[in-house]
């Protein structure tokens, strides 16, 4: 035998007796020894009766199903420790990713950490994530280079942290319809395309948390929340912001008084433009930052701060900690709607009574004048969030009453006034035939017998309750649709929830010219087929279908990053926030759905 031969051989044999004197990883199962982590991993997450049940109530059980895809992906081999059992790289990228987990808004805590400042070891508080690299996790990487059991766990373990926090920043972090009825957002998939993008950021070290970031939103608003976020956090750091007090004279145009440095520096903690941060006069810089934040908060927007009550005031001086926690809730909101919107789309804001349309040919200047007002859903009647679709619009469009309506609404008067039909053009149908309401004893009927047997409509025209225009919503089975309005005075006030559910457009007409514009529709062909005012005659009834359907998300956000880096807000009419707030605190929740 030739020496390389023997030495070939010995290496051989080093290794047979090192595998057989190596002691089992599980005991019930079978016997996997030091090399064999893709076996190890293999009956881990395909056999019930693997021995790692004795981690009982550990999160990865959730994730089965997710581990078994990911693994079999890549053969089952192991993706943070080497085949020697020890940490891979790409482990170090792991945990660094999940400490700060904190940027998506995801849970965090405050902690001391010791730094060094001139050659002095200070403390300081920094902010930590241990929702998924816990304390466990931590151990369990120590310990990998002495036990090949603790090494086979650390994987699994890091694997669950890492699909955990995946499934969060991808697509929330629970069940949205759990938390709210009104809510009825449905928890996207994460599909084998999703896998193969898994699979691809793990595979490339140092790019770890780069590739990861592209599973959030792509969204300007959520990057924008996101940046918010992490500023508003450093400075809670540094101590927060102090209550402003009410200036006790009215802050107008030329007025000088020692509250407005105050107002232009918090204004400017908000991302607007405030000129001399120090000036005590109402200048003119003062004064187009507070009008601007008046407009994009939808407050009156006077330019007026009142002496001893004001809304500015009152937004203003909302305590840091309770804006993050707002950041936080809305970053989650987002996560709900797919990560890429769409090059064209209509995004309704239920919060802040907004619709914008988004589309990738226009110009900004275009897409402008498609940004307008609603009115949506009462606090008692809330217009549900969900993501929908227009196929057709409705011109001249009838009002059937809903039943509920008819029964709230409409009953009570028609026992005060049976004539009221007839004031609005409405008619009361038993199946398809006419009634006279006059003939109907309406005082003592039953509200069931009423809803079973009558039906109302509103024949069309100009002060039909849907006005001239209708965009009916196809996917939902709430009868939730976009339409005109009768009550075309009421965009002009501040507080627009004053619908039984649907949505109200300011610019109806507007917006049905851009649907149909590749049908050769306009607005002046559109004013020629619909009523301008209550003297004209009402216009044929009649549909026109699109070419491309248009996809409409219908949210509730209650704060907003603008382009230019503004910060709005709104009033949370829905109650909405504090329930999400409380899920998201709740540790339940940090499991899967």
């Amino acid at each position: 035998m030739k020496l390389k031969d023997y030495i070939n051989f010995n290496e051989v044999l080093l290794i047979a007796i090192g595998i057989i004197l190596l002691f089992p990883l599980f005991s019930n199962a079978q016997d996997i020894t030091y090399p064999n982590y893709s076996a190890s991993i293999k009956a881990a997450v395909t056999d019930p009766t693997s021995q790692l049940g004795s981690m009982a109530n550990y999160q990865f059980f959730l994730h089965t199903d997710m581990m078994k895809k990911l693994y079999s992906q890549r053969g089952y081999e192991p993706i943070w420790i080497n085949f020697q059992g020890r940490p891979a790289p790409i482990s170090t990228e792991l945990r660094r990713m999940l400490l700060v987990a904190y940027r998506h808004g995801l849970p965090t805590t405050m902690e001391k950490v010791a730094v060094k400042e001139g050659g002095t070891t200070v403390e300081k508080w920094t902010y930590v994530s241990r929702g998924y690299w816990d304390q466990k996790l931590e151990d369990y990487l120590r310990s990998t280079m002495a036990s090949p059991r603790d090494a086979i766990w650390f994987e699994l373990l890091a694997t669950e942290a890492f699909l955990r926090y995946t499934q969060h920043i991808f697509v929330g972090r629970f069940d949205p319809r759990k938390i709210d009825e009104k809510i009825i957002l449905g928890p996207r998939v994460i599909n084998d395309k999703t896998y193969n993008a898994l699979n691809h950021a793990v595979s490339n070290e140092g790019r770890l948390q780069e590739l990861m970031d592209r599973f959030a939103p792509e969204s300007a608003n959520y990057k924008g929340l996101m940046t918010l976020l992490n500023y508003y956090r450093r400075v809670k750091l540094a101590g927060g912001w102090s209550q402003i007090a009410a200036p006790g004279v009215q802050i107008e145009p030329g007025i000088s008084h020692q509250i407005i440095p105050q107002i232009r520096n918090r204004l400017k903690l908000f991302g607007y433009e405030v000129g001399d941060l120090n000036n005590q006069v109402y200048d003119d810089s003062f004064g187009k930052a507070l009008r601007r934040f008046q407009q994009l908060s939808d407050l009156e927007n006077d330019g007026i701060i009142g002496g001893k009550v004001s809304k500015v005031l009152r937004y203003l001086n909302v305590p840091v900690e309770e804006r993050i926690d707002q950041l936080s809730v809305n970053m989650e909101r987002l996560r709900w709607l797919p990560r890429k919107l769409g090059d064209r789309y209509v995004f309704v804001n239920l919060a802040m009574t907004e619709f914008r349309l988004h589309d990738e040919r226009l110009s900004p200047a275009e897409l402008e004048k498609m940004q307008f007002k609603t009115i949506n859903g009462k606090d008692v009647r809330q217009t549900p969030l969900m993501i929908d679709e227009i196929r057709y619009v409705n011109f001249n469009p009838t009002w059937t009453v809903p039943s509920s309506i008819a029964v709230k609404d409409k009953l009570p008067t028609l026992r005060a006034d049976a004539g009221y039909l007839g004031k609005h053009n409405m008619k009361l149908l038993r199946g398809k035939t006419e009634v006279d309401p006059m003939t109907v004893d309406f005082k003592n009927i039953t509200e069931e017998a009423f809803v079973s047997t009558y039906t109302i409509v509103q024949m069309p025209d100009y002060n039909n309750a849907l006005g001239v225009v209708k965009f009916p919503l196809v996917r939902n089975n709430k009868a939730i649709f976009m339409h005109d309005t009768n009550e075309r005075n009421l965009f002009s006030t501040t507080n627009r929830h004053g619908s039984s559910g649907c949505i109200r457009l300011e610019k109806p007409k507007e917006f049905a010219a851009y649907l149909l514009a590749d049908k050769g529709y306009s607005l002046e062909k559109i004013n020629t087929l619909v009523p301008q005012n209550a003297q004209m005659p009402p216009g044929k009834t009649f549909s026109e279908t699109l070419k491309r359907p248009m996809t409409v998300y219908i949210q509730y956000l209650t704060t907003e990053v603008g382009p230019r880096g503004e910060v709005r807000f709104a009033d949370d009419v829905y109650g909405q926030d504090e329930k999400i707030k409380a899920a998201l605190a709740d540790p339940k929740n940090n499991g899967d759905f």
